[in-house]
């Protein structure tokens, strides 16, 4: 069929699934369809429904050949709150580079299965996708352990860190800010 009659197909069954679980099982199954279209629109499906069962199934879509396919897989998982995808998702960030899109599918994900522990255990990864997606994760949920990027050795992510206390606001984070921006009015 054509692609955009499948995918009207497919939105319609996310609507019928909102109260028929057996179209629960259709949708997970189309998670591996040969159209990246209709596999993007899966994974988006799969989150957007809540539909806990299928998270593991979204776990490989990490690493399709498709950007679209990865973010909506990330950002279903960080919905799903599904704690086993967060290194999958650290591990996706490695390969980002400068794809907004994918970044931000990352971070979402990583908000919704890392736990404060596991961020900041990779705070410190060799990868700076890595960090730049934990830095935001942190960020996002206003994780005072963010003053650790006070310290990278990227200057991109210090000043990330430094607005992130700044803006949100994280005043735990205050004192070493302040340490921060002291030793730079001296240099």
């Amino acid at each position: 069929a054509p692609q955009l009659a499948r995918l009207h197909g497919l939105w319609g069954l996310g609507q019928i699934a909102r109260t028929q679980p057996a179209a629960r099982a259709r949708i997970a199954e189309l998670l591996i369809d040969s159209d990246v279209e209709v596999r993007a629109h899966a994974a988006r499906l799969v989150g957007d429904g809540r539909m806990a069962p299928a998270a593991d199934r979204l776990v490989p879509l990490l690493k399709d050949s498709s950007p679209r396919v990865r973010m909506w897989a990330a950002l279903s998982l960080g919905k799903l709150q599904h704690q086993p995808a967060a290194t999958a998702i650290l591990e996706m960030l490695k390969d980002v580079s400068d794809d907004a899109y994918l970044r931000h599918g990352a971070v979402m994900g990583l908000v919704g299965t890392a736990t404060p522990d596991v961020l900041h255990a990779h705070a410190k990864d060799s990868d700076r996708n890595v960090r730049l997606g934990v830095l935001l994760a942190e960020r996002r949920n206003k994780d005072p352990q963010i003053v650790s990027f006070l310290q990278d050795s990227d200057p991109q992510l210090v000043v990330e860190a430094a607005r992130a206390i700044n803006d949100l606001p994280i005043p735990e984070a205050y004192p070493a800010l302040a340490r921060v921006l002291e030793r730079a009015r001296t240099l």
